[in-house]
């Protein structure tokens, strides 16, 4: 069986890798010792062995379910890699493929041996029928690993969408990995880091300490949810890259949570410092969030309320500006007319089309002083066409001066 790609210096065993690696080596031992038993049967006794006496290594239980899928497939990009790894990781454990990879049993905590148990192990003395029922025992054994690795291989492939698929199998890689779902594995690891891992790993860095908090959302509630998703895909696209000196961990990820937070949340700073996963202080943000918002709803609602209030007083202030408007030009018309309101000869108590109408009369009772015409000057009282210094430059005095 093919060995499993090897993981990045930087990367722990997990638990599973290690109940894996357990079970593997107590496996192995109950195999050896059930082969040194039945080799330790005497003549007498092998002889009396009937083929129905022997134990079928298959577990009926631990057989596969049947093919599994995945409702989404994996698109190929890193920062979705983990979400995928994870979902890819149910299926397999429902479908109980688990035990036919190394990769697989090292993600599940499995071995093989729990589900197609040991060879069948045949005594030198046992009789022909039971030496034949062995093999073919032993047969139904290879049959049923060949088929659970092939069904494996199979349903990852097919956890990958069209483009991903296309890409990881390109240039003849299909052949190399030939249904081995731990080299299939390793292809995908590698496709999830993308072309140049070290570049990738950058721009991760400083996407992370570029980020700042995302306020776009309409409440408190929302934007805790957004920014928080958009830090986890950043720590799993660490995880999935998995470079050394490009890592994200857990404390640093809450770190920059609670650097970028809004002021509105600084208040529950020195408890958000006690948590120690980005679940746990996303929970306790989104409740303090949640009464911020209720709290700037509630302050919308009075303000509602008063609304009637804030549009009387809009009205009276637009009405002082009116009354203040009204004021200025009255001060502004004494100063022009002396004091009187009349003007030069009461001239501003009529229009200039009215002073230019040469047969225009006011009404009755109004004063009006006028006495002459002037067709360019209009109505006057001191001259006429005749007397018009503009009709008649001639008659202008020499020290005239108007």
């Amino acid at each position: 069986m093919s060995q499993a790609p090897a993981q990045p210096a930087a990367t722990p065993t997990s638990k599973a890798a290690k109940r894996a690696a357990t079970l593997k080596t107590e496996m192995e031992q109950l195999a050896a010792d059930d082969k040194a038993a039945v080799l330790a049967i005497s003549t007498a006794d092998a002889a009396e062995v009937a083929p129905r006496d022997l134990m079928n290594p298959l577990n009926a239980e631990l057989m596969p379910t049947g093919d599994f899928t995945i409702d989404t497939p994996w698109d190929g990009t890193t920062a979705n890699f983990i979400s995928y790894s994870r979902a890819l990781k149910n299926a397999i454990n429902a479908g109980r493929l688990g035990y036919y990879s190394d990769h697989t049993c090292e993600m599940l905590g499995l071995h093989l041996y729990m589900a197609v148990g040991v060879p069948v192990t045949t005594n030198d003395d046992y009789k022909a029928l039971v030496k034949a029922r062995c093999a073919q025992l032993n047969r139904f054994r290879d049959s049923a690993i060949d088929q659970g690795k092939r069904s494996l291989f199979a349903a990852i492939l097919r956890s990958l969408d069209a483009t991903t698929r296309d890409q990881i199998c390109a240039d003849g890689i299909d052949d190399e990995i030939d249904n081995c779902s731990d080299k299939l594995w390793a292809a995908i690891r590698k496709h999830a880091q993308g072309p140049f891992a070290k570049t990738t790993g950058a721009a991760l860095m400083t996407s992370f300490f570029s980020m700042t908090w995302d306020s776009t959302a309409d409440t408190v509630v929302a934007q805790v949810d957004f920014n928080f998703r958009a830090l986890n895909e950043l720590l799993h696209t660490s995880e999935a890259l998995g470079e050394m000196g490009y890592s994200i961990s857990v404390p640093t990820a809450l770190v920059k949570a609670i650097a970028i937070m809004p002021d509105g949340l600084r208040v529950h700073e020195r408890t958000y410092n006690d948590h120690t996963t980005l679940t746990k202080l996303r929970d306790e943000m989104r409740c303090d969030a949640a009464r911020l918002d209720a709290s700037a709803a509630q302050g919308l609602k009075s303000f509602a309320a008063r609304d009637s209030e804030i549009t009387e007083m809009k009205a009276e202030m637009a009405q002082l500006r009116r009354s203040l408007q009204q004021q200025q030009q009255q001060r502004s018309t004494t100063r022009t007319t002396g004091g009187n309101g009349l003007g030069k000869n009461g001239r501003h108590q009529f229009t200039d089309e009215e002073m230019m109408d040469k047969d225009f009369k006011p009404a009755a009772g109004v004063p009006w002083k006028f006495t002459k015409f002037c067709s360019v000057h209009g109505h006057s009282t001191t001259h006429n066409d005749d007397g018009c210094y503009s009709l008649h430059p001639e008659l202008k005095p020499s020290d005239h001066r108007r």
